[in-house]
C-alpha cells in the first residue's frame, strides 16, 4: 500500500513535516561536509507499505482512502509502481557519498593502513545490528570508516598476516530485501565494486574464527574494547549512556556495542584480544586528503 496525495493540503504539509521531525535536531543543524551530511540525513520520505503503517494508525488510514480522489487513486498505482521498483534496488550502502569521500579505493586504503598497523592475528570490525524504526538507520562509525558499507548485522573480518579481507552479512529472509533494501551479500558484482571480493554468510564468521585459533590457538583478535562514538557523542559520553542504562534494574544484559568482545571472550577463550580502538582514533584524528577536501 502506498500514499496517494489527498485533497487537504494540510493534511499533506503534515506528512513533510514528519521527514523534519525524524532528523531531530542535531542533524538537521550538524556543519557537516556533504557526503557525511548525505548519511546523517538518511532517507526520510518512504516508499510502500512499512511507510504506510509507521505514519498512520488504522482508522487513519481508512479515513485517509476514504478522501482520496480518482486521481489519487489513479496516482496510488504510478507510485506503487516506482516505489516496488526503487525498493528492490536501494539499501543502506550509499555508493554516491562513498565516491564523494574518496571512491571504494579510499576505504581500501584506510583498511591497508589498519592492517599494517595491527601486523598480526585478525582485525574484526562489527556493523550495528539493529533494525531501523522510524528514523534512517545509522552505521557505527568505526564501522563505516573502514568499509563506507552501511549494512546492518555485518562483520568485517581482516587476516592482518595475509592482508585478505572478509565481509560477513546477513541473509536476509522473505521481504527483507523488499522492505529494507538488499545487503551486499546478495550483490556479489556490487560488492566487488565496492572492494570486496569476499563476501560470506554471517554463520561462516565462527567456522573462519574456528579454524584459525585450532591453528594457532594463542592468535590475537583485534576489537574494540572501547566505547563506540556516536552521532553527537564521543566515546566517553556513549558510556555515560550505557551507565544510565545500568542504573535501571531491568536494563538490557549488556549494550550491543559491549557485546560482540563479551562473547569472543566467552567461545574463544584460548584467544588473545586485543584492543584496536587507540589505533582507530589515532587514524580517524588525522584527516585523509579527501576528507579535508569533504569538510571543506
Amino acid at each position: 500500500m502506498v500514499i496517494g496525495v489527498p485533497e487537504y493540503d494540510t493534511e499533506w504539509e503534515g506528512i513533510l513535516k514528519f521527514g523534519v521531525t525524524a532528523m531531530g535536531p542535531h542533524e538537521r543543524n550538524r556543519n557537516a561536509g556533504r557526503a557525511e551530511a548525505r548519511r546523517y540525513m538518511g532517507r526520510f520520505f518512504f516508499w510502500g507499505e512499512a511507510a504506510y503503517n509507521v505514519l498512520f494508525t488504522f482508522e487513519q488510514k481508512v479515513q485517509w482512502m476514504l478522501k482520496l480522489t480518482a486521481v489519487g487513486k489513479l496516482t496510488i498505482l504510478a507510485v506503487m509502481c516506482l516505489g516496488l521498483g526503487a525498493a528492490a534496488r536501494a539499501q543502506y550502502t550509499d555508493r554516491q557519498a562513498i565516491e564523494e569521500l574518496g571512491g571504494p579505493q579510499e576505504f581500501a586504503a584506510r583498511r591497508a593502513e589498519l592492517i599494517a598497523q595491527a601486523k598480526t592475528g585478525y582485525t574484526l570490525l562489527f556493523a550495528r545490528n539493529e533494525i531501523a524504526e522510524a528514523a534512517h538507520y545509522r552505521e557505527d562509525n568505526d564501522f563505516y570508516y573502514y568499509t563506507g558499507v552501511q549494512d546492518p548485522g555485518a562483520v568485517l573480518a581482516m587476516d592482518n598476516a595475509t592482508g585478505k579481507t572478509y565481509l560477513f552479512e546477513p541473509q536476509q529472509a522473505g521481504r527483507t530485501p523488499q522492505v529494507y533494501g538488499a545487503n551486499l551479500l546478495s550483490q556479489p558484482e556490487e560488492a566487488k565494486k565496492l572492494g570486496f571480493e569476499t563476501v560470506l554468510p554471517i554463520g561462516n564468521l565462527d567456522l573462519l574464527l574456528s579454524t584459525a585459533l585450532s591453528a594457532h590457538p594463542q592468535v590475537e583478535l583485534w576489537v574494540r574494547l572501547g566505547f563506540p562514538d556516536k552521532a553527537d557523542g564521543a566515546r566517553s559520553e556513549v558510556g555515560r549512556d550505557h551507565a544510565w542504562k545500568f542504573a535501571h534494574p531491568y536494563h538490557e544484559e549488556i549494550p550491543q556495542d559491549l557485546a560482540p568482545a563479551k562473547l569472543l571472550a566467552e567461545r574463544y577463550p584460548m584467544a588473545r584480544l586485543r584492543d584496536v580502538t587507540s589505533i582507530i582514533d589515532a587514524m580517524r584524528n588525522i584527516k585523509r586528503p579527501k576528507e579535508i577536501e569533504v569538510l571543506r
